[in-house]
Order: C-alpha cells, then sequence, then structure tokens
C-alpha cells in the first residue's frame, strides 16, 4: 500500500513537471533548440530524492 502510495505521488509530481514544462517551452522558445541540461538533472535528481524519502517515511 506504501508503495502504491509512493507511485501515485511520483506519478503526480512528474506530470506537474511536464505541465509546467509546457508552459515553460511556451514562454522561452529557445528552450526547445537548447536544452538547460543542468536544470533537467537537477530535476531528475529532486524527483528520485523526493521518491527515495517518501518512502523511507512511509517505511
Amino acid at each position: 500500500m506504501n508503495l502504491v502510495f509512493v507511485f501515485l505521488v511520483s506519478a503526480l509530481v512528474i506530470f506537474a513537471l511536464i505541465i509546467a514544462g509546457k508552459y515553460i517551452v511556451k514562454a522561452n522558445r529557445f528552450l526547445l533548440f537548447h536544452p538547460n541540461e543542468p536544470v533537467r538533472l537537477a530535476v531528475i535528481f529532486i524527483i528520485t530524492v523526493t521518491a527515495v524519502i517518501l518512502f523511507k517515511w512511509f517505511d
């Protein structure tokens, strides 16, 4: 049950980031051609850390 909850939260976070990403791309068209790699890596890191913290918290 805890694992399902963690996956649901992770899915919601990723979905929110995708929506935010679409608005960011609309505001800054150059991101389509020059993706900001450090920002992308930071987002992946934050998602991973959040998932691990939630998993340990509900374990």
